[in-house]
């Protein structure tokens, strides 16, 4: 009974660890637009980008994205399929020093920010809202593999809220280890 009781423990352990794994090598990856995929696009402000995570389940890649493409006050961030191009998954940091950090503006409006409530917490939900440069609930940060408030906690982490990863799935804080999982290789 005992011997049965270890396997059984064992093999829920593993289970446990693999997907853990897994979610760690889902990483919430931002990816700049070349210069000529902004011109495509319209010129204006350099910088603009994606966050793209891969699902290695279904092979495919969404991103975030503004919910039916309208960049309105306090409309709250999902992920949906990547579609290049699309103005609606376009975000550029604005900021004075760092090329990854500030705030997040949208592509659709770039007097619209990303967000968290005031509680920046795990579960809190990203949203817009009108851009405030000094506002801490719009400052963020990213290293190119995952996007974080500044000054906060080093384990909460901008993903997805469902597993597994779908269309209108949500984007939260997250609480995980994000300085276990960075890198600085955006190219590839």
């Amino acid at each position: 009974m005992r011997t049965e009781f270890s396997v059984i423990f064992a093999a829920l352990v593993a289970l446990a660890f693999s997907e853990a794994s897994e979610r760690a090598e889902q990483k919430l990856r931002f990816r700049p637009l070349s210069e000529e995929d902004g011109r495509r696009l319209g010129g204006g402000k350099s910088g603009y980008g994606y966050f793209e995570i891969y699902d290695y389940t279904d092979d495919k890649s969404h991103c975030i994205e503004l919910p039916n493409g309208k960049a309105e006050k306090f409309a709250k961030l999902w992920i949906n399929d990547c579609k290049p191009g699309k103005k609606s998954q376009l975000w550029r940091f604005e900021n004075n020093d760092d090329f990854y950090s500030g705030t997040l503006q949208s592509r659709i409006e770039d007097d619209m920010c990303v967000e968290v409530r005031k509680k920046r917490q795990d579960g809190a939900r990203l949203r817009l809202n009108k851009c405030k440069k000094n506002k801490t609930t719009q400052q963020w940060v990213s290293n190119g593999d995952y996007i974080s408030p500044v000054n906060a906690d080093r384990t909460l982490c901008a993903y997805p809220r469902c597993e597994p990863l779908r269309k209108k799935c949500p984007v939260i804080l997250l609480r995980q280890d994000c300085d276990d999982h960075l890198s600085v290789d955006f190219t590839d």
